[in-house]
């Protein structure tokens, strides 16, 4: 893209104000940040812009594009990060003490929890539930409902994290923005802020927006709320826009062409959007000449689709792309699909639990002095929270490795299995583990 469309130029010009862009799939939306921060940094030449984006691919991609337009002397007055990443350097700055909890180390809290509770309840929705606690912070952005069992679980995770001294990422990001609510903690130095896919912020990403541009910050708010896709994860969708447009009274700007879809497909998706009465109401429009079809197939059920997509890639072996939003149905599906396959997104093969775990166990045979790593490894185990405090005591009174103790008698079967089997591995053994 080369110069700006009508539509994007009174977006870049108005960039020194509290803005509210609502942007259509493929609008070059993009371009037209980095056009409005090349304007700020030409007008002000003591601006400093945060750009915030929700992922690190995105952050990462929107950071090289930066580098390809602005001198080094320009690049170093703009920030660009992911929330989780900006609060994290605000933790920095006050050089908080405690330990950050998240991949492997916060699914064994949950494990623990989910023994210490005595809640039964699957993993999986274990997880779920204590995400989406922890990020409820605002009932106007998002309010769910939650049952005596799932707050138990909770208020027994959060115990544990404080027991720890660990906090993840939603007890975090709750405790800068109460501390910079207070006026404990200043808020980033920064003049103007730009968020993009803002539709996906929960309620307390959508505080720290507010706090910002409450302090004066020149706030940019850019997203679809078409686009919403994350409720699951308690994001706030329209009500985003909403609350951003009742408390701040922004200027409101519609991206509505698509540089992206033919317009048959941009057609029948208004056709289906259309349907949401909670929604921004919006023009679509299609930059392209036009051409191809769109087919809908129903199916009978999970089975029945997945034979149906095998015969439509048979009739067209080279030109196909799947998307699902359950990376459960691609894994079938790839492991029925004959000819190879290029994967897009989904989970690391190193991030899957039972790899994690594994990799817990190897490393606790490496730093087997080490109480977390004790704590994470025989909760695998369902091991009882009394025996892991008796340990990590034992543990860190004698400085002594883990199979140097006396393991306690209530000990679950499991852990002392576990103990004999390690402590008989052959020395030439432990030598190459460590």
């Amino acid at each position: 893209m080369g110069k700006p469309t009508e539509e994007q130029r009174p977006v870049i010009e108005n960039a020194s104000a509290n803005n509210m862009v609502i942007a259509a799939p493929g609008s070059g939306k993009s371009f037209t940040m980095i056009e409005a921060v090349i304007s700020i940094l030409k007008k002000y030449p003591y601006a400093r812009i945060g750009m915030v984006t929700f992922t690190r691919a995105a952050t990462n991609a929107l950071a090289a594009k930066l580098q390809k337009r602005l001198s080094k002397k320009d690049l170093d007055r703009v920030l660009v990060d992911t929330f989780h990443g900006l609060v994290k350097k605000q933790l920095d700055m006050i050089r908080w003490p405690g330990k950050m909890l998240i991949g492997p180390a916060q699914r064994s809290v949950i494990h623990r929890a989910l023994k210490e509770s005595g809640v039964t309840m699957k993993f999986a929705e274990a997880e779920f539930v204590i995400d989406a606690i922890g990020r409820e912070m605002d009932t106007d952005v998002i309010s769910v409902r939650h049952n005596r069992q799932q707050i138990h679980l909770f208020n027994t995770y959060q115990a544990l994290c404080q027991k720890d001294h660990v906090a993840d990422l939603n007890a975090l990001s709750k405790f800068v923005v109460g501390q910079m609510h207070s006026g404990k903690m200043r808020t980033l130095d920064l003049t103007h802020l730009i968020v993009d896919e803002v539709q996906d912020t929960d309620s307390i990403q959508f505080s720290w927006i507010a706090l910002h541009t409450r302090a004066g910050v020149y706030t940019s708010i850019v997203g679809d709320d078409d686009q919403a896709i994350y409720s699951f994860r308690s994001s706030g969708g329209v009500k985003i826009f909403q609350q951003f447009e009742k408390h701040f009274r922004p200027n409101i700007f519609y991206l509505n062409t698509c540089f992206r879809c033919e317009p048959e497909i941009l057609e029948v998706a208004g056709a289906l959007i259309g349907k949401n009465v909670y929604r921004y109401a919006k023009e679509l429009r299609s930059a392209k000449k036009g051409g191809g079809k769109v087919t809908f197939r129903s199916y009978v059920d999970m089975e029945e689709q997945i034979q149906g997509i095998l015969s439509l890639i048979n009739q067209d072996p080279h030109g196909w792309a799947i998307l699902s939003r359950n990376n459960a149905h691609l894994d079938e599906l790839e492991s029925l699909i004959e000819q190879p396959v290029i994967r897009y997104g989904g989970k690391s093969f190193w991030d899957e639990k039972e790899t994690s775990d594994v990799l817990s166990l190897m490393a606790f045979f490496r730093q087997s002095n080490d109480p977390r790593l004790m704590k994470r490894v025989l909760a695998l185990f369902g091991e009882q929270e009394s025996v892991l405090d008796e340990v990590a005591l034992s543990m860190r009174g004698r400085k002594v490795t883990f199979g140097d103790l006396a393991i306690p008698e209530d000990s679950s079967l499991e852990t002392k299995h576990y103990i004999q089997t390690s402590c008989a591995l052959p020395r030439k053994v432990l030598i190459k583990l460590r």
